[in-house]
């Protein structure tokens, strides 16, 4: 019974914020499903399952997956467009370590959906 009243107050409180367009701008500007499990203090699958059963919230996800993947693209230009020619061979490592995990994650996004 606990979970659900646990999913009842996730779809509202998603719809209250504004239902479809709020996961996808969130989604879209790289918020991802384990940190909203973490603001619902549930788990990435039980939020996931809670908002895939809305047909509409459903749909959205895939093109907000789209978007944020071209968002991880943008933000590791920019920590490269950062380096310049005083940047040490340790920020330069950490950057690029940076910048694989992101590109990892774009190609993530785009191919679940």
């Amino acid at each position: 019974m606990a979970g659900r009243r646990l999913r009842k107050r996730i779809l509202e409180d998603i719809h209250k914020r504004g239902g479809a367009d709020y996961l996808y701008n969130e989604i879209a500007s790289g918020k991802t499903m384990t940190q909203f499990a973490v603001e619902y203090e549930c788990n990435r699958q039980y939020f996931s399952t809670s908002i895939n059963s809305i047909p509409e919230y459903a749909a959205v996800l895939g093109k907000a997956r789209a978007d944020a993947a071209d968002a991880l693209v943008e933000e590791g230009l920019g920590m490269v467009d950062q380096l310049d020619g005083g940047s040490t061979t340790s920020e330069i490592a950490a950057t690029r370590e940076k910048v694989q995990w992101r590109k990892f994650m774009a190609g993530s996004c785009r191919h679940r959906r």
